[in-house]
């Protein structure tokens, strides 16, 4: 019985050396923002021109278990009212099986935004916040630990309007393709 455990707990610290703690890389891909709007007569959804996003990312895993963090920095580019660039830092929490190749995972991703210039909304003479919050929900795929491949859907949660008849929240998808070094 000793030797089954001492055999069990070996290839588990094998397994464990043998699987990536810690990995990071450079990402890109596409943004599809919108916003909702709600209270008075304007209540509907805004699509806007797709834009683009770059940046850097971190990847910690517990191994074995499968939960992980992905923090992001990235430049955003959304083209609404004329284009938008923003700083935005998501912070993916992730739950992923390692399949050694593959690795699926499903990720709920709080984030922060900041709009690098004022983005004004003609139609109604109001100036959005420059700082936005919100939640992502999204999954994807890690590729021999190599490729990382993204999508997310993201909920804005503050009104980005300082009028209380009116709500402006930032909506949107995005896919991402990253590459670990």
């Amino acid at each position: 019985m000793k030797k089954l455990l001492l055999v069990v707990a070996l290839v588990g610290v094998c397994a464990t050396a043998q699987a990536k703690v810690f990995a990071w890389g450079a990402k890109a891909g596409l943004e599809m923002p919108s916003f909702s709007m709600g209270g008075g007569a304007a209540a509907n959804s805004i699509s806007a021109n797709n834009g683009f996003h770059f940046g850097f990312f971190a990847q910690a895993n517990v191994p074995l278990l499968g939960i992980g963090v992905q923090p992001e920095v990235l430049y955003v580019r959304r083209d609404v009212a004329g284009g938008v660039n923003y700083f935005d830092i998501p912070l993916n929490l992730v739950w992923g099986v390692d399949l050694k190749v593959i690795r699926p995972f499903f990720a709920v991703t709080p984030y922060l935004s900041y709009a690098l210039n004022d983005v004004s909304v003609p139609f109604f003479n109001k100036t959005l916040s420059r700082t936005s919050y919100g939640v992502g929900f999204g999954g994807g795929v890690d590729l021999f630990r190599k490729v990382q491949l993204q999508g997310r859907w993201n909920h804005g949660l503050n009104n980005l309007v300082d009028d209380p008849d009116l709500r402006y929240r930032m909506r949107g998808f995005s896919l991402s393709l990253g590459w670990f070094f």
